[in-house]
């Protein structure tokens, strides 16, 4: 499947059981901190951070997307819930038939005009969904 936006596939996170949203964490010590720890447990959610403290509200840090072997499924298309060795024969197999990595262009192409242009490292920003 492919996912018009990432608030799209962030719903699809969600609707598998993976996606855990914490409110008024502190950017400075603990976004880093719980994306740490929850890295290093075995079942890892997907973290979006929602209501940073210092920031405007509607500013929203995502970490640990691709972290699961569900989610990575779900960003390329896959069935769920096959071993880890599965995605990777069948990733093997879509690259060599396709040429190409087609997806994942069309994929950045979309975050492409997210990125805000002198934010540091070229963070990309998830701000408040337009009315329009």
């Amino acid at each position: 499947m492919s996912y018009a936006s990432l608030r799209e596939f962030l719903g699809a996170v969600e609707g598998i059981g993976e996606l855990k949203t914490i409110r008024n964490a502190d950017w400075n010590l603990e976004i880093g901190a719980l994306t740490e720890w929850y890295a290093a447990q075995q079942k890892n959610p997907c973290l979006l951070f929602d209501r940073i403290v210092g920031y405007p509200e509607g500013y929203r840090v995502c970490t640990l997307y691709l972290a699961s072997p569900n989610r990575t499924a779900l960003a390329l298309g896959m069935p769920l819930n096959e071993h880890p060795v599965r995605y990777v024969d069948r990733w093997r197999r879509r690259v060599r038939v396709s040429g190409s990595l087609p997806a994942l262009r069309r994929l950045w192409r979309r975050l492409q005009p997210s990125l805000q242009s002198g934010s540091p490292a070229g963070c990309l920003v998830l701000s408040k969904r337009s009315s329009t």
